[in-house]
């Protein structure tokens, strides 16, 4: 069996450009353009505020504006709120107790030094690597959802949400922070005189809480994914050296099963014996210039972003993707094939074997990664 689901993999992923990346997929059904820059981010970013989430629902008037705002002011969803005002902002002192909301202050203080002061509004936003709209009757996505920034939708453009990007990006400092950080991934780059040909990425599998209804399958995804990618390093460690660095305790599937989520057999194996994907170094960013791919794997606590995929486009590295549903405000303007490639537990080997196969198709990722996220 296990033969033949290789075989059939293979089979699928020979014609390396006939890969459908899950993203690319969902903005052919919405309209988006399927190219690169600014114009498809746009237009998904328009296209988000049309949702049927906010119909009827958005003011169309200053008054109107004010008036909603004073409605937010006095429910329970205040503390989601930033206010812009003369170029200043405002929120409240619950909302600085979490640290990505600091970081989006910071981003925001950023864009005005760089580009002037921002028209004053007023902007609800959710930090969480799902992604959802804020609830101004506090019915649990129930009731009047108030158009909310989100960095990520766990489960594809349709989300309510406007996307914007994740403040790990210097930490929101995204002038000065930012820049040396990409100065210090691109000396990394231009000095590196050989690199280990493998699929590289180090990072932790974390098995959750189990909860009072028992394990909460539905945040299981990102784990699921760093196990099947692990499995790749234990099928084939001559062109894959992706292991745990941090934890790396999976979910004991035959305890808890999670539908759609079940393990095969060398995600099995190395559940029972860890050793052959586990490597206590510690790396820095720069470290990741020595390697001919990078991965980005799914956030091990819902299985939306990783802040990991920032920096990836700066190493001098091809991109994989792992395919997910999963969305980040700039992925209209990427595409397989032309700025990465996408990947997943089954068409991961061959999709490495067509670029080691073929230097062109190499060399466009390498020259559609560089200069990283439009910003």
């Amino acid at each position: 069996m296990r033969t033949v689901l290789v075989a059939a993999a293979l089979a699928q992923a020979l014609d390396y450009s006939a890969v459908r990346w899950g993203p690319s997929r969902q903005q052919k059904k919405r309209g988006i353009p399927q190219n690169h820059g600014f114009a498809a981010l746009k237009k998904e970013l328009d296209r988000s505020l049309r949702e049927k989430w906010f119909k009827g629902r958005r003011p169309q008037t200053a008054a109107g504006a004010t008036e909603l705002l004073r409605e937010v002011l006095g429910s329970q969803v205040r503390d989601q709120l930033i206010l812009i005002r003369g170029g200043r902002l405002f929120t409240t002192h619950n909302f600085t107790h979490n640290t990505k909301h600091t970081y989006m202050l910071r981003l925001l203080a950023a864009v005005q030094r760089a580009g002037g002061p921002l028209p004053d509004a007023w902007l609800m936003y959710e930090s969480s690597s799902r992604g959802k709209c804020h609830d101004l009757d506090g019915l649990g996505g129930h009731g009047r959802l108030l158009p909310t920034l989100v960095i990520a939708k766990l489960d594809g453009y349709g989300q309510c949400g406007i996307l914007v990007p994740n403040p790990y990006f210097g930490l929101g400092d995204i002038n000065d922070m930012w820049r040396l950080q990409i100065e210090a991934l691109m000396d990394a780059n231009e000095t590196t005189k050989k690199r280990d040909p493998r699929v590289f990425w180090r990072g932790e599998v974390a098995a959750l809480a189990v909860k009072r209804k028992g394990y909460p399958c539905k945040s299981e995804r990102g784990n699921h994914a760093r196990l099947a990618a692990l499995a790749l390093t234990a099928d084939d460690p001559s062109h894959f050296d992706v292991k745990c660095n941090v934890g790396c305790e999976a979910r004991d599937a035959a305890k808890w099963p999670c539908p759609g989520l079940a393990y095969d057999a060398t995600m099995r194996k190395i559940y029972a014996d860890n050793s052959s994907i586990r490597d206590p170094k510690f790396y820095t960013e720069p470290d990741y210039a020595n390697y001919k791919y990078v991965l980005n794997l799914p956030g091990k606590t819902d299985g939306s972003y990783s802040r990991n995929l920032n920096h990836l486009w700066y190493v001098g590295a091809a991109v994989l993707l792992w395919d997910t549903p999963s969305v980040e405000w700039y992925y209209p303007a990427l595409k397989h094939g032309a700025t990465h490639a996408a990947v997943n537990r089954t068409t991961a080997r061959a999709v490495v074997a067509a670029l080691d196969a073929s230097p062109e198709k190499y060399a466009r990722l390498l020259a559609g990664a560089r200069g990283g996220p439009p910003g």
